[in-house]
């Protein structure tokens, strides 16, 4: 979406997928509540400040001979879900899981519309566009409805007919990012969290 907000006129089309994380508060306000459980666990998997990084200047090879000797995949601590979502205050929750540093506390604690949630380069109702767009999500994923709303301001912003009348969604009936694995006998079920990977 970063992209699709410079109207660069080489920029012909994109295709986002599971893109409701662009529209401000990262999918976590739900008609105003702010959506615990979801939001919660996400900034556990997720949510982390501090990763370890490999120089992206090696070669190739030896970038793939350092990997196998790592884990970049977050190990979040377990958590007794049930106690962590009664404590308070709510700003605390991602210490007292024993999470490294996240934006948790900034989440939780700014209203909507403060300039605070600026930093992130979410999709404003300000925001102009000109690239025609294919959008991928999944019945199943936490934030469907708002890529519908991304969508639609997508075309009532649009800069030409070119770009409106080109905004198109296919949503799967999958969890999270799962719908290139989708076939005609694809049954969803289980937890979803276990699935939320793009």
């Amino acid at each position: 979406m970063e992209m699709a907000k410079l109207r660069n006129p080489h920029h012909v089309a994109m295709n986002p997928q599971a893109a409701s994380g662009g529209m401000q508060y990262f999918g976590s306000l739900r008609g105003g509540a702010f959506e615990l459980g979801a939001s919660a666990d996400w900034f556990l998997r997720n949510g982390s400040k501090i990763k370890p990084q490999i120089a992206a200047i090696l070669p190739r090879s030896q970038f793939l001979a350092v990997t196998k000797y790592f884990t970049l995949n977050p190990s979040p601590p377990k958590v007794d879900w049930r106690e962590l979502w009664r404590s308070l205050p709510l700003t605390d929750m991602m210490d007292k899981a024993g999470m490294p540093a996240t934006d948790w506390g900034g989440f939780v604690s700014h209203p909507e519309g403060d300039p605070w949630w600026d930093q992130f380069g979410y999709v404003k109702e300000t925001h102009s566009f000109d690239t025609p767009g294919l959008f991928l999500d999944s019945w199943y994923d936490y934030g469907v409805g708002d890529t519908f709303k991304l969508v639609e301001l997508i075309k009532e912003n649009s800069a030409s007919p070119r770009a409106r009348e080109n905004q198109f969604i296919v949503i799967a009936p999958t969890t999270h990012c799962r719908y290139g694995d989708a076939t005609e006998h694809t049954v969803v079920y289980g937890s979803w969290r276990s699935e939320w990977s793009c």
